[in-house]
């Protein structure tokens, strides 16, 4: 499976985030509170679970802007699982 197409890519979310993805797997119950805490900032993005490691799924096109990409990667560093 590609994680690349010509317009999005999966991205793994780093451990600060999901924790060592060996020890500490994750679930779509986890990736749900991650995009919910993300539209709860106006951002909307695909949070997946694929074998217990947690990626955001990000679309780049000419109409995204660089700034969104920066509040995206600012977002992530406020998110705490509960």
């Amino acid at each position: 499976m590609s994680m690349y197409s010509t317009s999005m890519a999966l991205v793994r979310l780093p451990d600060n985030v999901c924790g060592d993805c060996i020890l500490d797997r994750k679930t779509s119950t986890d990736a749900k509170q991650i995009q919910d805490f993300l539209y709860h900032h106006r951002i909307e993005v695909p949070i997946k679970c694929i074998n217990g490691v947690l990626y955001i799924r990000i679309s780049y096109h000419i109409y995204n802007r660089m700034e969104e990409y920066e509040r995206l990667g600012a977002a992530m560093k406020q998110f705490r699982f509960t």
